[in-house]
């Protein structure tokens, strides 16, 4: 038998539409009842338990690794803030010598 007779077969009885279950035959046969609940296999839990670890430790890291560059970041701003003030005090001494130049010079020329 072909593809094209078997086609034919299977579809050359009518089913009609009906508007709405009113129309639809009686049938003297026990409401059907749905599937009895089975539970799944017991691995679901097992693997949805081992994504929370795993979330848990990738939350861990992200801390650590978010806490030592907060680290590095204050140790770079203290480094920069102790440059600074290094340099603030070498200007400062600088100013000072400057001043005592300026203060000896006008000395010399006053007791003269």
């Amino acid at each position: 038998m072909g593809m094209r007779e078997a086609y034919k077969t299977c579809y050359e009885t009518n089913v009609s539409p009906i508007n709405g279950m009113d129309m639809w035959p009686n049938v003297d046969v026990e409401d059907m009842l749905p599937p009895q609940y089975k539970k799944g296999p017991e691995a679901f839990d097992k693997v949805v338990e081992k994504k929370k670890k795993v979330t848990k430790a990738i939350e861990k890291k992200t801390q650590v690794f978010n806490a030592s560059e907060k680290k590095k970041q204050v140790s770079k701003a203290t480094e920069k803030n102790k440059k600074v003030s290094k340099e603030v005090v070498k200007k400062k001494q600088v100013a000072k010598a400057v001043e005592k130049k300026k203060k000896s010079r006008c000395e010399e020329y006053t007791d003269t």
